[in-house]
């Protein structure tokens, strides 16, 4: 072990540690960011491919910059809450199902209820056009290795984005499953039923780590709020499973091999380098050689490529000028195994500044979200904070601001919870002149 992995697993270590002895809330966003760049970036170091070369001062400006800033963010949104809420202190424990039922008493399940099953028809149209295309689905095609790449897609066109949103009507339905939420027994049996439709449907169609990782740590994050904290052992558990089923996932689409023979090197070499390739591309593309090309900064031109994807044209400007597209095609050092931490994407438009103030400001808002989530707790804070807290998580892998799909699922998420939230009635506040005159002398 390199001592850069010994550092970086000991910051993980103390993610946990701080969890275990301190009581504090493991899935804050600082304590998540750090546990899933230090574990990743960690595994990168033990150096076992020799792409794993040495990183020059830029990149580990450009990793403990944009880690210090995060945390950064955090601090300033806690010690703001604190001070603006003095008589709101969050307890180990927040927030508590009384809270929680106080905070939700007011929202309207039968409104989210029936959105939420037009959602799930709007994903059953994507299902049902893949089905059309194929003849079945792309599980149970003996192709499947072929349709999960990039060429072999089936073409379904715009279709593809509700068949991808199986992710959306699962974090819509876990809402509702949960008692402390949705006090309603009928609704969260229904809810339950369309969560496991979905999550079988969806993995059927679309077999991909994103979308079943999307499933799995949206509802676990919902469930350590609304219902039991996840212990450390827990979690030290959870990323054993998540790795089996990121190696095995990526077996789908032929990017590994299966371990027939345990002992043989090259068996373990794949499964590292399809992780470790996000953090050697990052170097990569920061510190390009002299005969290289140089990524202009693009201005907030990247960050804005989900919301403006749907645009005709808006990809012929990245072809025309020959800048690095969101399969960043001229920042990997090996084909096919081209993804890339957040902070490239950060770079790309604003250089190193980019990846200092951008991690802050969006620490600020997170950290903001989490101490609203951990003191009132209603289902739009819940819903949002958990969605996006599933992009920190996989920062190392992707930026979510990149993909016109994700954008999608963070705007039918805010749009269902805002509308199914009522507006409680303020009450009226007394008028101690009128109450003096009442009493009289």
């Amino acid at each position: 072990m390199t001592f850069a992995s010994a550092v970086l697993f000991g910051v993980a270590a103390l993610c946990l540690l701080q969890s275990a002895v301190f009581k504090r809330d493991f899935f804050g966003p600082a304590s998540v960011y750090l546990f899933s760049q230090c574990i990743t970036l960690g595994v990168a170091w033990l150096r076992l491919s020799p792409l794993m070369s040495d990183w020059p001062a830029t990149t580990w400006m450009v990793f403990c910059g944009s880690a210090a800033a995060f945390c950064a963010g955090c601090l300033c949104a806690r010690l703001a809450w604190s001070a603006r809420h003095p008589a709101e202190p969050l307890a180990p424990d927040a927030p508590s199902k009384e809270l929680l039922g106080r905070a939700n008493a007011e929202y309207d399940w039968t409104l989210h209820l029936a959105l939420t099953i037009a959602a799930f028809l709007f994903f059953c149209g994507g299902v049902y056009a893949e089905y059309r295309e194929l003849g079945t689905l792309i599980a149970l095609s003996p192709d499947i290795k072929n349709l999960m790449t990039i060429q072999g897609e089936p073409k379904i066109g715009l279709w593809g984005y509700p068949r991808s949103s199986g992710p959306m009507v699962c974090m819509l339905c876990a809402v509702g499953c949960f008692r402390s939420l949705n006090p309603r027994q009928g609704p969260r049996i229904f809810f339950k039923v369309l969560f496991a439709t979905t999550l079988v449907l969806g993995t059927l169609a679309i077999p991909n780590r994103v979308s079943v990782f999307a499933i799995l740590f949206t509802t676990a994050y919902l469930f350590n709020f609304v219902v039991r904290r996840i212990r450390p052992a827990l979690i030290v558990a959870g990323v054993a499973v998540v790795f089996g089923l990121f190696v095995g996932m990526a077996n789908l689409k032929g990017q590994t091999i299966a371990m027939q023979v345990l002992s043989d090197k090259g068996t373990w070499e794949i499964p590292y380098e399809y992780l470790a390739n996000n953090w050697w591309n990052l170097d990569y593309a920061v510190n390009r050689r002299a005969d290289e090309a140089v990524q202009p900064p693009l201005l907030g031109l990247d960050a804005m490529h989900g919301v403006f994807e749907f645009l005709p044209g808006y990809n012929r400007i990245y072809r025309a000028y020959g800048w690095d597209g969101i399969f960043n095609e001229h920042s990997i050092k090996v084909p096919h195994l081209n993804t890339m931490p957040y902070q490239w994407g950060l770079y790309k438009d604003f250089g190193f500044a980019g990846c200092i103030f951008g991690p802050f400001l969006i620490g600020l808002f997170l950290g903001t979200l989490h101490a609203l989530v951990r003191a009132r707790g209603t289902v739009l804070q819940l819903l949002l904070y958990a969605h996006l807290l599933f992009y920190v998580t996989l920062w190392f892998y992707d930026e979510f601001w990149s993909s016109a799909l994700n954008s999608l699922w963070i705007a039918v998420t805010l749009f269902v919870t805002c509308v199914c939230t009522r507006r409680r009635r303020a009450e009226p506040v007394p008028d101690p002149e009128k109450a003096a005159l009442d009493q009289g002398p």
